[in-house]
């Protein structure tokens, strides 16, 4: 019989039980001396690590160093938009055509490709006896960009990647194109910048609709010829390969062939509220007027103030502001819970949706859940501004003049902000972000206005009007893993969708009534390319690859480590959850946390369960690590295991040291529960309770007894244990446990520190609890 009463007294020999399932081979641990935890070896204190932020620029020679994914597609994806009847794939209707221009970094698409560039961007013109009168369009880029973060594979690697594992037919194969091609290579033959990415393509070769021996995606060499009418590309066959399958598997040492449900998992787990409770408010309300707001595109200031500016002529006072504010900063993971119902702009007169970030820590690493979409759709248009304090800094990518260090420092800030914000759309099936609307002038200041050779370029005009323009560019990477995205802006971040993925912009910049009267109303603005646009400043769409700062960077240290079970294979053990600290007096203690990491959480970069891999560290420093929570069946595993950064971005791996927890060093290899490197931990076992008490009056309890405890097998006793009560005559001190030979059983492991004695352990009297094999 077991009282109520009982388990107030027996917290001690609960623990021992454990220790002792079981068998006879447990060992008692005997108490070793203190290790000091400094870092002898001439390491710091380990400490969270402030990324280097990636900045935005037209150096296009930079050497790329991502090893991640910019865009990835679950579903199909568009350079244009997607057409309601899937057979205008397999005809001269396509998709519907796009102005966007070009995709940084690595494009991974697990469907199909299907593009209508109708922009016809990166224009060779003819320089013959002609004048330069035609032209041929080279089409919509992959893997560089000619302004963006630079941030992209090293060289030689894959820039785009269609595996074509959905049923979308594209001209009877995965890719297609239709006005213009897309490519990669160079864009001369002494072109230095375009680094050697290459394409790889499910489904055999297409060209594009119409034209002959035009690859729908075509590598360029830069040999071109200019003196026909209209000009050749020279073409390098060598960089798109067709006919690939699962290629996604291996992208650049990468398998994506499974990153739908990795980018599922990290949308879920960004989502829960308990692991990730909101750090801060979000309030609505409209953002402040402003009088003869003036925009610039992204080389003003670098060419000495002249280029495009556009000025509204309206006050922008019909903005609606959503504001976040931090109320708990002592989180390096900023978490701000958004309704999807704040973004619908039905039945206002709101124009656009401006952001604003309030009292977020400098480094913070933020993610914003729209939830409560509920499987519908999200659609409307960003604004034109985005404050981060009280500045706003929507303008702020555009490049420096040499010496302008403020210039410079707006244009750094504005990419390290957008490097901490993640959009995690988690429920919405599809989400549309439309591009700003504006009216006003635009001043062109170095236009060319001889018209035998300015392509037909406009240069200034007033009444210009934009409904969807792709410039009133998005702050932070993008994550939309149930649904789909149609984008009309450029966007800042990675972009991870689990459906398909549109970047459409059709709607030109036209002349309107007003003032003006030298264009026809209704006239579609030409740029000084000979080409229409979409945006103010000629800044159509494009992906520009940033990436979120809660999950790389490019200047931090990482650790790494593995969980088994204890098995005579040692199998991988997934489902456990870490605390890393700083110092091993805090790990003791179990204050200052550095970080908290789940068994493919959001935090955990490595991808099989039962690994882990925890980034944003600083190099040179000791970490040490404390399990936090363990799997049903498994106890947990209590000790306390350092690892030393270097001075490297290289994971480091090895345990260097291992403590209990109470922080003594632990010598005795058995005692550290490591194999070949791998944290084991041990099964659990059962436990069982009971109490000797007087015949007559149950509340008194007989000291004194001894028992034998048996594990059967039937009928048979294959193993019995003796339990001795040591007859203090009041609370029980201590007991001994001997096995059927009368030889003492000592613990292997303890999960509590014990005397060099044989485990005797402290026990009241009212309990007798004892941890038996499973």
């Amino acid at each position: 019989m077991v009282s109520a009463r009982a388990f107030s007294h027996a917290r001690s020999l609960t623990a021992a039980a454990v220790a002792l399932a079981m068998m006879a081979t447990v060992a008692v641990s005997a108490l070793l001396p203190t290790y000091s935890a400094t870092a002898d070896d001439g390491s710091l204190a380990g400490s969270t690590c402030t990324p280097t932020s990636i900045g935005l620029g037209d150096d296009t020679s930079i050497t790329g160093s991502d090893t991640g994914v910019a865009t990835y597609v679950g579903g199909d994806m568009y350079v244009g938009g997607k057409p309601s009847n899937a057979d205008a794939l397999n005809s001269a209707t396509g998709p519907t055509g796009t102005y966007a221009v070009e995709a940084e970094g690595l494009t991974v698409v697990n469907g199909s490709l299907a593009m209508n560039p109708k922009k016809r961007a990166w224009r060779l013109w003819n320089t013959g006896s002609a004048g330069g009168t035609s032209y041929v369009s080279r089409g919509f880029r992959w893997g560089v960009v000619g302004f963006g973060s630079q941030f992209r594979p090293a060289d030689g690697k894959v820039a785009l990647a269609v595996g074509g594992n959905t049923s979308t037919s594209v001209m009877g194969s995965k890719v297609g194109a239709w006005t213009a091609p897309g490519w990669l290579g160079k864009t001369s033959s002494t072109d230095v910048t375009a680094h050697g990415y290459t394409a790889s393509l499910a489904g055999g070769t297409t060209r594009v609709w119409g034209q002959l021996g035009v690859d729908s995606v075509r590598g360029l060499s830069g040999k071109d010829t200019t003196t026909t009418q209209p000009p050749v590309l020279g073409v390098d066959s060598n960089l798109v390969v067709w006919d690939q399958s699962n290629n996604l598997s291996n992208v650049n040492g990468t398998d994506y062939s499974a990153y739908k449900s990795k980018i599922a998992k990290l949308s879920e787990d960004l989502d829960n509220g308990t692991k990730l409770p909101a750090t801060g408010t979000v309030t609505t309300g409209t953002a402040p007027s402003a009088s003869n707001y003036t925009i610039y595109k992204y080389d003003y200031r670098k060419n000495g103030n002249t280029g495009n500016s556009f000025m509204f002529y309206d006050d922008l006072d019909k903005e609606k502001l959503i504001t976040f504010t931090s109320t708990d900063t002592s989180k390096s993971m900023q978490v701000f819970n958004l309704p999807a119902s704040d973004l619908n702009l039905s039945g206002t007169d709101y124009t656009g949706i401006d952001f604003k970030f309030v009292n977020v820590p400098d480094n913070a690493s933020v993610v914003i859940n729209v939830t409560g979409a509920n499987g519908q759709t999200i659609d409307f248009h960003n604004g034109w501004r985005f404050w981060w304090k009280d500045d706003n800094i929507a303008n702020d990518f555009v490049t420096a003049a040499s010496g302008d260090a403020d210039q410079a420092e707006k244009n750094t800030n504005y990419a390290k902000r957008a490097q901490q914000l993640m959009w995690n759309f988690a429920d919405a099936s599809n989400v549309v972000i439309r591009g700003g609307q504006a009216r006003g002038k635009i001043t062109v200041g170095n236009h060319n206005a001889d018209t035998k050779t300015n392509h037909g370029a406009w240069g200034t005009a007033e009444d210009m009007q934009a409904t969807d323009d792709p410039s009133a560019a998005w702050m932070g990477s993008i994550l939309v893993p149930k649904g789909n995205l149609q984008s009309h802006v450029s966007t800042n971040g990675r972009v991870w969708v689990g459906g398909d993925f549109e970047m459409l912009n059709n709607e030109t910049v036209k002349r309107v009534d007003g003032q003006s009267s030298d264009h026809a109303v209704g006239s579609e603005f030409v740029n000084e390319s000979g080409e229409k646009t979409t945006s103010i400043l000629d800044m159509d769409q494009e992906r520009h690859n940033l990436p979120w700062n809660g999950s790389y960077s490019t200047s931090c240290a990482a650790i790494a480590w593995d969980k088994v079970d204890d098995t005579a294979d040692h199998n991988s053990l997934g489902g456990t959850s870490w605390t890393v600290y700083g110092t091993k007096d805090n790990a003791v203690a179990g204050t200052n946390a550095l970080a908290t990491i789940a068994d493919g959480g959001w935090n955990d970069d490595a991808d099989a369960g039962g690994s882990f891999k925890l980034g944003n560290l600083a190099m040179n420093g000791t970490y040490f690590l404390r399990e936090s929570g363990t799997v049903e069946g498994y106890t947990q595993n209590t000790n306390i295991y350092q690892i030393n950064t270097g001075s490297t971005t290289d994971a480091a791996t090895t345990i260097v040291s291992v403590f209990d927890s109470t922080g003594n060093a632990i010598n005795t290899d058995a005692d550290k529960l490591l194999t070949d490197g791998k944290i084991i931990n041990k099964k659990s076992g059962s436990s069982i309770e009971w109490q000797k008490v007087d015949g007559e009056d149950n509340s008194t309890l007989l000291a004194g007894s001894s028992w034998t405890l048996s594990k059967m097998n039937g009928d048979t006793a294959e193993q019995t244990w003796t339990v001795n009560d040591d007859q203090s005559g009041t609370e029980v001190k201590s007991i001994t446990i001997t096995d059927a030979t009368g030889n003492a059983v000592t613990s292997h492991r303890s999960p509590m520190p014990l005397h060099r004695n044989l485990l005797r352990l402290p026990m009241t009297r009212t309990v007798r609890r004892l941890a038996v094999p499973n």
